[in-house]
């Protein structure tokens, strides 16, 4: 989720609101690209292309193009699990999938680390960009102070659906933003990691 033109980026895919001509960066879509506009997000610095080098890549991990509205969550959102869906916003681990989920997602809004949200991804995982490249679009697209809310449902052993709900500084309900996404995960060596971000539906 290259110049000339310069690189375009998608991040998860999201619902934004009608008739506001924003659009977000997908970080995490694998070889997916979206046209840059107000509201972008950094998340199209997480996720790779195949065929680009990490610091060219979409990051979906944390967006992608905006489709009809639904909410992933109130914002603020608590901490809840039920059965096969965990919603929250919290720091997340490495003990399951839903953890390492929003361990990222944590790293990247609150903690704004890049180096921190690639820790939770594995190393060869080549649909998510480098450290550098997700610290560049959480520096230049997710102004401080943006909140979010993730709903993460697992469809498979190690296989997850993100909707991702994102709320700029001073936004309202009718301005959230979603970006929805495929996550796969692995263990290694006891630690639960990201092995790839791919946008939905595509």
């Amino acid at each position: 989720m290259i110049p000339p033109p310069p690189p375009q980026f998608q991040a998860h895919k999201r619902i934004e609101p009608q008739n506001t001509g924003r659009s977000r960066i997908g970080f995490v879509v694998l070889g997916s690209v979206a046209t840059i506009a107000v509201g972008v997000a950094a998340l199209s610095y997480v996720v790779a292309g195949r065929d680009s080098e990490p610091e060219e890549a979409v990051l979906i991990a944390a967006t992608s193009p905006p489709t009809t509205r639904k909410t992933a969550g109130p914002l603020p959102c608590a901490d809840e699990q039920r059965g096969s869906l965990t919603i929250g916003r919290g720091p997340g681990d490495h003990n399951s999938g839903p953890g390492a989920i929003l361990g990222f997602e944590y790293a990247f809004y609150s903690d704004r680390d890049g180096e921190k949200a690639r820790s939770f991804v594995a190393p060869e995982a080549d649909t998510v960009g480098s450290a550098p490249t997700i610290q560049r679009g959480i520096d230049e697209h997710v102004p401080r102070g943006t909140t979010y809310c993730a709903q993460i449902n697992q469809i498979g052993p190690d296989n997850y659906e993100l909707d991702l709900t994102e709320r700029r500084p001073g936004g309202t309900s009718a301005e959230d933003l979603l970006y929805t996404q495929l996550i796969t995960t692995t263990v290694r060596d006891g630690r639960t990691m990201i092995t790839a971000i791919v946008v939905r539906g595509q």
